[in-house]
């Protein structure tokens, strides 16, 4: 059982290889890519700023712009309270730097 978050940085996997009880987040612009790959989403977070469209038929948690946690910070956060204890993470390197950095520390 593992968390999967997705987010919207360089991405360049064509598969993403999921079980059962996995836990898969999208994270803001990464929907995108769940819906490129056709991956069922569990949970969409993040401040939607990368959306054109929020998607009105998957749960999701929707934060304010001005904050001073990243999408993919919130994602882990979530992830961790729901006892998830293995995380990988797609797509948060690249893109943008001040997001790479957030998401190395």
């Amino acid at each position: 059982m593992k968390c999967i978050i997705v987010g919207a940085g360089n991405f360049k996997e064509n598969e993403i290889i999921t079980e059962k009880n996995d836990l898969i987040i999208a994270v803001d612009g990464g929907y995108n890519y769940c819906r490129l790959l056709n991956l069922e989403v569990n949970i969409l977070i993040g401040d939607m700023d990368s959306l054109e469209i929020i998607p009105e038929n998957i749960n999701k948690y929707i934060y304010n712009k001005e904050k001073d946690e990243t999408d993919t910070y919130l994602a882990v956060q979530y992830g961790i309270k729901q006892g998830f204890e293995e995380f990988i993470l797609y797509g948060c390197l690249g893109g943008r730097i001040e997001h790479t950095i957030a998401n190395i520390q």
